[in-house]
């Protein structure tokens, strides 16, 4: 519900999307705690989207692709995304048929922190993350390529700088995938690695030459795209 909840608007419908019925409960719980009355979740497969054709105005999907299984799956969610949404008007006034696509590429998956701390992560990176022109050329049959913007988040160094407890904590992990794609091994490591950091007060040393990566590679890619 995290997104759910940043893209409050009036006037609009949100619906999320989600595999797990733990996070859908969970999605519900937010959305009723902060009166969120023009969103709901929805449990379901990116795969096989539960809702009729041509549906939605627009889909977003978020830091998920290098979760779907490889290239000849992210071409199955992305002909999928075309089934449900409206056919493309890209105007001032008019977004029909639109898809945003926030992904990281290997190297960008990586400039989180934590994921240099998960020696595993490594890998399933390389195996599982695509560059834009990728899923560009993946969902060409159905969208016509409008842009791609690389996001360097300039609230990362206040955001991750000032809350490393948070983000190592149990609540802090369940808000990125990364923690549950290696072993508990290598989660138990990571903590310990950067507690004995905070508590030797070398952290912002540390930290900085994260930063230098962010800006060189960025954290992740908006590919923008119109149904044809």
């Amino acid at each position: 519900g995290n997104y759910l909840q940043h893209l409050h608007l009036e006037a609009v419908e949100y619906i999320g999307l989600e595999q797990s019925e733990g996070m859908v409960n969970q999605c519900k719980s937010k959305i009723e705690k902060l009166g969120l009355e023009n969103s709901k979740a929805v449990q379901g497969s990116a795969f096989e989207i539960p809702f009729p054709d041509e549906e939605f105005t627009a889909v977003i999907t978020t830091q998920t692709v290098h979760h779907f299984g490889g290239e000849e799956k992210i071409q199955q969610v992305l002909k999928e995304c075309a089934r449900v949404l409206k056919k493309g008007i890209f105007l001032k006034s008019n977004l029909d048929g639109i898809m945003i696509i926030n992904h990281s590429g290997v190297i960008q998956s990586s400039t989180c922190w934590w994921c240099r701390l998960l020696p595993s992560w490594d890998a399933f990176a390389k195996k599982n993350c695509v560059e834009s022109e990728v899923i560009v050329n993946l969902g060409s049959a159905w969208f016509d390529h409008i842009a791609t913007d690389m996001i360097k988040e300039t609230l990362t160094r206040q955001d991750l700088f000032e809350n490393p407890k948070y983000i190592i904590s149990k609540d802090g992990r369940k808000t990125d995938s990364s923690w549950r794609a290696v072993p508990e091994n290598e989660v138990t490591d990571a903590v310990a690695f950067v507690e004995k950091l905070l508590a030797e007060k070398k952290w912002e040393e540390w930290f900085e030459v994260i930063l230098t990566d962010l800006d060189k590679y960025g954290q992740s890619n908006n590919v923008v795209l119109l149904k044809k």
